[in-house]
């Protein structure tokens, strides 16, 4: 849950032509976004969004799928913060080393804590850790639409799937094709977001 007013700083590294961002709106409305191609290595680019209450999805990519750092290149490292602005109530400082890109959502305005806790209510994953077949339980008030994106720890998308127009499901999602490690499930319902750790034996 974050307040009306953020900040995105991103600063670029030695291959600034090969990052992007954006900032979307649920019904998909672009917020501020920038190309790849259009930036200057080793700059800090500064944007202050003023949001309607609401949930939002910040997407920032790399064309070359090395990130903003990765010790095989000389590129050099960045670095990408999403933060309230003036205060400490809501910072987040993502992992430079991305892979392909960095996928987050965040709610604006919606209360402090409850679209989240009520969404976290609502899901159910098990066996954790598991040998790659997860079950997850999913029941919600009303029907809905699920977004799912199973990222890995350094915040690269392995798997994403939306479950439309449900109310109440038991599924079994088969990571067993993936390296055995840490990931995290991320959950959107179009109110709220949940992230939740899995590990893959």
């Amino acid at each position: 849950i974050s307040p009306a007013q953020m900040i995105l700083q991103v600063r670029t590294n030695a291959a600034a032509s090969e990052t992007f961002w954006s900032v979307k709106s649920a019904d998909g409305t672009v917020i501020t976004s920038q190309a790849a191609n259009q930036l200057s290595n080793y700059t800090r680019y500064t944007d202050t969004l003023d949001l309607a209450p609401g949930c939002y999805e910040l997407v920032v990519g790399d064309t070359d799928k090395d990130g903003m750092a990765f010790f095989a290149n000389n590129d050099g490292s960045g670095s990408i913060q999403l933060r309230n602005n003036g205060g400490t109530f809501f910072s987040e400082n993502f992992t430079a080393n991305f892979g392909t890109e960095i996928r987050q959502y965040f709610t604006v305005g919606l209360g402090i804590g409850v679209q989240e806790s009520s969404l976290q209510e609502h899901i159910n994953l098990y066996p954790n850790p598991s040998n790659g077949k997860i079950h997850l339980e999913y029941y919600a008030p009303g029907r809905t639409d699920l977004s799912c994106v199973l990222t890995d720890v350094n915040g690269k998308p392995v798997w994403k799937d939306v479950f439309e127009d449900e109310k109440e499901f038991n599924k079994e999602l088969d990571f067993s094709h993936l390296p055995a490690g840490m990931y995290f499930l991320q959950f959107n319902d179009g109110k709220g977001s949940f992230r939740k750790k899995i590990v893959l034996n």
